[in-house]
């Protein structure tokens, strides 16, 4: 397993140095392209400003905070709501209300430290938790800030790997189609896209038997994968279906991501004794929908999307306080 160690180190760190170097050329390109939260960076909770008013020394104000609410006071500007506004639409906001105080005023801001805009490493990585966005960065960069993907090899048994076909980037609660084997494995940097603000890197562990519940279900939840356990014990243990559930059919998602095998499970014939329950194998995924439904792809979005989301709600829920996470923040492992 020690090659493996020193393999994934040496991949991150040649993917990082070609990864920047494939920035720099495209520089000009990016420059035509939308105007994204890096261009017209917006201020937030955490974010300290340089405020003077010019020409009055006196009134240098080297580090304003902006609040937890969104706020912030200058002289005899109190509270007032900054969050969402870009530097200049700050600017205006203050001069505006100084304006009744002070004659031919002219406000000047700066920004001093940024630490609003967080972007979150889960998982199997070495330092999982969030992050501070100071500046753009790519997956790679990403996770070569967080020390790299765990590889679990402890002295001197390994504890635990990251599984690149399962792992996956959340944005605005919806996955963003990336192939990371083909990122890490391959070295294709096509996967290798910048992280916007509150984005979800997710590496779940290979090593962990177990499988996922989602949907409509009273209990949704990772269930430890036990000998012998089928779709409907493993149903079963997160409290059976809920009542907005369509308990004919359940759908059972199997292998990669990028994909994934799907297969019908016809709960009314494994009841009656006509069809065979299946067994389960680990990291399988189990959904169940609202609605009728036939064909498994028509489903297989909301499937995926309700695992995705799940499994960063269990994950965040259990290690990360967003409202008060401006450094990385490393949990216990389990």
């Amino acid at each position: 397993m020690v090659w493996l160690v020193r393999f994934m180190r040496i991949a991150i760190l040649f993917l990082l140095f070609v990864s920047l170097g494939v920035r720099a050329e495209d520089g000009q390109n990016q420059a035509s392209s939308t105007p994204s939260w890096k261009d017209e960076y917006t201020i937030g909770p955490g974010d300290t400003l340089r405020i003077e008013l010019y020409g009055k020394p006196e009134t240098l104000r080297s580090s304003v905070v902006v609040q937890p609410d969104g706020t912030l006071s200058y002289l005899q500007v109190q509270n007032l709501p900054v969050k969402g506004l870009t530097i200049e639409q700050v600017r205006v906001q203050i001069q505006s209300s100084l304006e009744r105080f002070f004659r031919n005023v002219e406000v000047i801001v700066q920004p001093l430290v940024l630490r609003s805009k967080k972007y979150f490493v889960l998982g199997r990585v070495a330092g999982r938790g969030a992050y501070v966005m100071d500046h753009p960065i790519t997956i790679v960069e990403a996770v070569a800030r967080a020390r790299g993907i765990e590889t679990g090899v402890l002295e001197p048994t390994p504890a635990g790997l990251a599984d690149l076909s399962r792992a996956f980037l959340v944005r605005n609660n919806k996955r963003v189609s990336i192939d990371f084997e083909k990122l890490f494995l391959a070295g294709d940097l096509s996967q290798n896209i910048e992280l916007e603000p509150d984005d979800y890197l997710y590496f779940p562990s290979t090593t962990n038997p177990e499988v996922y519940v989602t949907g409509f279900v009273n209990a949704p939840a990772r269930v430890a994968l036990i000998p012998d356990m089928t779709v409907m014990s493993a149903l079963s243990a997160c409290g059976g279906f809920n009542p907005a559930a369509y308990r004919d059919r359940v759908l059972l998602i199997r292998g990669s991501l990028q994909n994934p095998q799907t297969f019908p499970i016809d709960c009314n014939d494994i009841l009656k004794g006509k069809a065979t329950d299946m067994l389960l194998q680990s990291q399988d995924i189990i959904y169940v929908s609202s609605r009728p439904w036939r064909i498994a792809e028509d489903l297989l979005d909301t499937a995926t999307q309700a695992f995705v989301q799940g499994a960063v709600n269990a994950w965040v829920g259990h290690n990360v306080e967003l409202g008060s996470a401006v450094h990385p923040v490393i949990p216990q492992t389990r």
